[in-house]
């Protein structure tokens, strides 16, 4: 659902061309905007998955400068940041 919705925006060619999978940019957007969903869906490894979804919840929720840094580092969330503002 959100990787449908990812590449409808921003198109296969350019997630490619900066370097980000779709799958990745998927998983970012469903964390940001519902974590709980993304907690229930089916992963090989739940407790990475479940760790990987409140980091990315944290980003918005739980401000610091550090969580700021490793926001601006992940190529998918500062595509999603500089796409909504």
């Amino acid at each position: 659902m959100f990787e449908a919705f990812a590449l409808q925006i921003f198109g296969k060619d350019r997630l490619d061309r900066i370097g980000v999978s779709v799958k990745e940019i998927g998983f970012c957007l469903g964390s940001l905007i519902k974590p709980k969903f993304m907690l229930q869906q089916p992963s090989d490894n739940k407790l990475i998955n479940e760790a990987s979804v409140a980091n990315i919840y944290f980003y918005l929720y739980k401000f610091s400068l550090q969580r700021l840094q490793q926001f601006l580092e992940s190529k998918s969330m500062t595509l999603l940041l500089a796409y909504y503002f």
